[in-house]
């Protein structure tokens, strides 16, 4: 994609309205996710909190990464402290943005080390 953002995300995305749980038949793996980011190269990403974490877990399970997003974009979920520390090490900088789906974005914000 010529703005760097993946396509895979956005192909996996299901309706989900404020929930901290997947629905299995299409829940995608973070080594999906993560894959798909690194063969494209993307610069930026949007992902929902739970997906992060997945992602997370994946590269902790196969010894880390050198990749590093410029950007990953977090909402529709909460976002726990631990959590953006933890995503901190796999972006530059991290958008946190809440809002409804009706409304569009109503807050957000660039969370950086």
């Amino acid at each position: 994609w010529g703005i760097g953002i993946p396509f895979a995300p956005i192909c996996h995305s299901y309706t989900r309205v404020m929930t901290d749980f997947f629905d299995p038949e299409i829940k995608r793996t973070g080594k999906d996710l993560w894959e798909a980011s690194t063969k494209e190269k993307v610069h930026c990403c949007p992902m929902l909190c739970l997906e992060m974490d997945s992602v997370r877990e994946y590269i902790d399970s196969v010894g880390g990464s050198d990749f590093k997003f410029q950007m990953l974009i977090a909402g529709a979920q909460p976002l726990r402290k631990n959590q953006m520390e933890n995503f901190l090490t796999i972006t530059e900088k991290l958008i946190v943005t809440y809002g409804s789906t009706e409304a569009g974005c109503l807050a957000a914000n660039f969370i950086t080390k």
